[in-house]
């Protein structure tokens, strides 16, 4: 966890503020994680899946592209495990705001300079 904080600061601008999402699980509670200074943890209330974005993702992957599905041999379920997150990640329109799975009408950011927010490109 410490390992992703620190690549979480890494991709945000100098000098801004970065927020990480905290859901209940056991890494996220952890007494050996190290918050850096420019990362604010919002830590979720407890059983309260419906604002954790990644959950809405994860629900969506097993209800449209895990969920039913027979394979004839474990070698075929084993066969390609990444398949059904790429086919999530290559329709980005499923994912980002203002319609995408992980839109709040409650939740909006806005800044006057939106490349001042960008992840530079090859950042983890």
């Amino acid at each position: 966890m410490n390992r992703h904080l620190a690549d979480v600061v890494a991709a945000v601008a100098p000098g801004h503020q970065s927020v990480v999402i905290l859901d209940g699980a056991g890494w996220h509670r952890s007494k050996a994680i190290e918050i850096p200074a420019s990362l604010t943890p919002v830590r979720l209330p407890a059983y309260s899946p419906e604002l954790d974005a990644m959950e809405q993702v994860f629900q969506f992957l097993k209800v449209g592209l895990l969920a039913s599905r027979v394979f004839p041999t474990v070698e075929d379920v084993c066969a390609n495990p990444a398949g059904p997150w790429n086919r999530f990640a290559s329709q980005p329109d499923r994912v980002a705001p203002p319609t995408g799975l992980t839109a709040r009408a409650w939740a909006r950011v806005t800044a006057p300079d939106r490349a001042a927010h960008a992840i530079a490109p090859g950042a983890p």
